[in-house]
């Protein structure tokens, strides 16, 4: 594997590149295969884990897990830098829920992420509920202002019909 060299000399450090590289060989079924490219990786993403976004640790620990491949020492690394991330929208809560399977795979608890889903699941229900009201408040507006055209459309036709006819 002439990748390797790369990755061990820290030629090649995209966290998108390395971590879409493990998720491929873990979908293939191929981490057998290349296991020093599994500890590659993490020495890589240990020296390097500020430039991982959520979805790169998520891609990762994705791969190890499915490859059932732990390194104690990587996952360490992304507990403690996946708690200080913002989370602020879907996409990242779904990094947090992919990040926290592999973590439970490994028997993993990371307190402060498993309180930070729980906290945005409980806002996002608020938030879909709040929305789901407005939603019903604008409909039900909608709908007198509709009522109250149709209504006025009948008198005037009424009065139409009674003057004019």
């Amino acid at each position: 594997s002439q990748q390797l060299p790369a990755i061990q000399s820290s030629e090649i450090q995209d966290p998108r590149s390395l971590s879409n590289l493990l998720w491929a060989i873990s979908e293939l079924k191929l981490s057998n295969e290349f296991p020093d490219l599994y500890i590659a990786v993490a020495a890589s993403a240990i020296c390097n884990i500020h430039r991982y976004s959520l979805t790169h640790m998520a891609t990762v620990a994705a791969a190890y897990a499915k490859a059932d491949i732990h390194s104690h020492e990587l996952f360490t690394v992304m507990a403690n830098e996946s708690v200080n991330r913002p989370v602020e929208d879907d996409a990242q809560l779904n990094d947090l829920l992919i990040l926290n399977d592999a973590f439970d795979h490994f028997g993993i608890t990371v307190t402060s992420i498993k309180e930070t889903i729980a906290r945005l699941t409980q806002q996002h229900q608020i938030s879909e509920e709040s929305n789901k009201k407005a939603n019903i408040h604008v409909l039900v507006k909608d709908l007198l202002a509709t009522s109250f055209l149709a209504a006025l459309v009948l008198f005037i036709a009424a009065i139409v019909r009674t003057y004019l006819l």
